[in-house]
């Protein structure tokens, strides 16, 4: 083997003696894949395809756990158009190999675009778990995969916590296609969004929908928030640079809104804790106002035809002399508005 590798190298025929060595090594080693390996190639070669499938198998059936034998034969099916069974092969690849899933996931993802392979695809996922996340991890950093990823993911990952959803989600928002995300978001989370209003958990009951139309609550050098069972979100800015705390992506329609924060007991920041809106996109300012000013009371706003989806922001703002401030907003009122 090391012979023919060299010669290889070089860009050099086989040596006619080293393959009567290769084959008289069978002879004495009936069970060694590697001659098998050698003649699947020869024929392979040579375009006769049936008779190197029949190596190949030959030389898996010796050693299961043989990498080249797998490859080669997986290999072999694809060029036949054999897809379910070179698909199968890869799934064991997958496992044979450090890391598998993630070197083969983008092959097998590949595969994914043709509705013929998806029975094939479903069963391999049914047996692993990790190759299906991943492949459907390579899937979705295109928004135009979304049904066939949903045709694809078993009820095991089809959940917000599976490594292809957020990705998913925010392939779909870069393409601006906001209701889709939203959809897709509701259905994979169980959000019925007929009983959904214009800003989701308003009043922070700690629900397990991921961002980003649920709460991205942060943990940083900027500060904390954190949801606190009962009594609603609990804001920590530490004083020192400018950045958002707790942020939720809107799907406002164009019109006139009114805003206001509950939070009893609210000691006044002096305008470190702010309340801003943004125009997704174009990240044009809708309102910015001292979380002091929407506590004591309503505050409007309007959204334009053309800002289709918006990001409310509580935030941290520098003020003259730093100093950490707190809040616990117990909900956030956002309503349409006649006016």
């Amino acid at each position: 083997m090391t012979k023919i590798a060299l010669a290889a190298r070089k860009g050099q025929a086989v040596d006619p003696s080293i393959m009567s060595d290769i084959y008289a090594a069978a002879a004495q080693a009936p069970l060694a894949p590697e001659p098998f390996l050698v003649r699947g190639v020869q024929e392979q070669l040579a375009s006769r395809t049936e008779l190197a499938q029949r190596a190949f198998l030959a030389a898996e059936w010796r050693d299961g756990r043989s990498l080249p034998a797998r490859y080669f034969l997986a290999d072999s099916y694809f060029h036949r158009g054999d897809a379910p069974h070179g698909l199968a092969e890869i799934a064991v690849l997958g496992r044979l190999v450090p890391d598998g899933t993630l070197k083969l996931a983008p092959y097998v993802a590949s595969y994914a675009r043709d509705r013929a392979n998806w029975p094939e695809l479903r069963r391999i996922f049914a047996a692993e778990p990790g190759l299906e996340n991943a492949s459907l991890a390579v899937l979705a950093s295109d928004p135009r995969n979304v049904s066939t990823i949903l045709a694809l993911a078993s009820s095991t990952a089809r959940n917000p916590n599976s490594s292809w959803f957020l990705p998913l989600v925010q392939s779909v928002i870069a393409a601006g296609n906001y209701q889709q995300a939203r959809r897709l978001w509701a259905d994979v989370s169980g959000i019925n969004l007929a009983h959904a209003g214009p800003l989701f958990d308003p009043r922070f009951s700690g629900s397990s929908a991921p961002p980003p139309f649920n709460w991205s609550l942060a943990s940083s050098s900027i500060g904390l928030a954190e949801e606190v069972p009962g009594r609603g979100l609990h804001l920590i800015y530490y004083g020192h640079e400018e950045g958002w705390l707790a942020s939720q992506l809107l799907l406002l329609p164009a019109g006139n809104y009114v805003v206001r924060v509950d939070a009893p007991g609210f000691a006044p920041s002096g305008g470190a804790l702010k309340l801003f809106v943004t125009c997704q996109g174009s990240n044009a300012r809708l309102a910015a106002f001292a979380l002091d000013d929407v506590v004591a009371k309503p505050q409007r706003f309007s959204v334009p035809a053309a800002c289709t989806a918006q990001r409310l922001e509580l935030s941290g703002a520098l003020t003259e002399i730093p100093q950490q401030r707190e809040a616990v907003i117990r909900a956030i009122h956002l309503e349409r508005s006649g006016a």
